[in-house]
């Protein structure tokens, strides 16, 4: 969804607990809160971590992406992906992920209606695809509440 303005802000390094990804979206959400944060807060750890690329908490305001795995371009669909998440988006069911969205009209994953191209080929919550309607819809929705 496109933003009429992003502000980025890089915390200090902060030497985690734990390289498992749940230990880590933890730790983000309880830093944010101890440091009165506002806005969305993503961490992100290079090198070795278990898990997926990513996490993210459905409707909530922090997210784990790993890093030095894949390329930058992917890093990127995959640090939009979790905001997705955050945004209160589920994945499309596709068959990936653990928070398969119950209220898509197609089981397929497909869009049902010429999409928005994200510019690299890929969806953010279902890769490679197009965006259609159902996640341009709830994306407004959630711009304008």
């Amino acid at each position: 969804m496109p933003v009429d303005d992003i502000s980025i802000t890089a915390h200090p390094s902060v030497l985690p607990s734990s390289n498992d990804l749940g230990a880590l979206l933890d730790e983000a959400g309880i830093i944010r809160i101890l440091e009165n944060g506002t806005g969305h807060w993503i961490e992100a750890l290079s090198g070795e971590a278990t898990g997926a690329w990513g996490v993210a908490e459905i409707g909530g305001w922090t997210s784990y992406v790993r890093l030095g795995i894949v390329d930058q371009s992917e890093e990127a669909l995959t640090i939009a992906h979790e905001l997705g998440h955050n945004t209160s988006l589920y994945n499309a069911p596709c068959g990936t992920g653990s928070t398969l969205d119950p209220g898509h009209p197609h089981p397929d994953a497909q869009t049902g209606t010429w999409g928005v191209d994200s510019g690299s080929g890929s969806d953010m919550l279902v890769p490679p695809s197009w965006s259609g309607r159902i996640c341009l819809r709830r994306t407004l929705k959630l711009r304008v509440d």
